[in-house]
């Protein structure tokens, strides 16, 4: 039986890192999903839960602002409270609209795709909070089901996370 020494098997797959980058997607991938799901999990309070993964993601992502929307009615007792409101964001920016009406643009376009991306040069870009705030910037949104919205923005267009990031 012949062993191979682990470190030249560590500094043979190092290369092949370098050296293929389409190889070493996978285990970026899996190396972001653990840094996220390590993030989560350490209270049981879900605004601390939802900080510390926007700051991951955030980091990770290399994002300008991340933050996640839920349904107003699962924040309330009797939860027939219609729209959604901000559970959290990363960074906290203390002018924005911290709720949205069941008839806004975002929650409408939500009920059609489960995923979009919105550029200053749309027009339903300057009715986002972030729009409103920031003035310009690309944001991406995602649905979460029937719990609400998780928001990714970067203020300069060229730098949002790459398709197969999203994904």
């Amino acid at each position: 039986v012949a062993f191979t020494n682990p470190y030249k098997t560590c500094y043979a797959w190092l290369v092949n890192m370098r050296d293929g980058p389409r190889r070493a997607q996978p285990i970026a991938d899996l190396l972001m999903l653990y840094s996220l799901s390590k993030s989560v999990g350490t209270s049981l309070d879900l605004y601390q839960n939802c900080r510390a993964f926007l700051k991951t993601l955030t980091a990770r992502l290399r994002l300008d602002y991340a933050a996640v929307w839920l349904k107003h009615s699962l924040l309330t007792r009797s939860g027939d409270a219609v729209g959604a409101r901000l559970m959290c964001s990363v960074p906290k920016i203390s002018d924005l609209d911290d709720r949205l009406a069941d008839d806004h643009p975002l929650i409408r376009k939500l009920r059609l795709t489960n995923r979009f991306t919105l550029t200053k040069d749309d027009p339903m870009f300057a009715e986002t909070p972030v729009g409103k705030t920031l003035g310009s910037g690309a944001l991406t949104v995602f649905g979460l089901g029937n719990l609400g919205a998780l928001e990714l923005f970067v203020v300069d267009p060229e730098k949002r996370p790459s398709e197969e990031q999203l994904e």
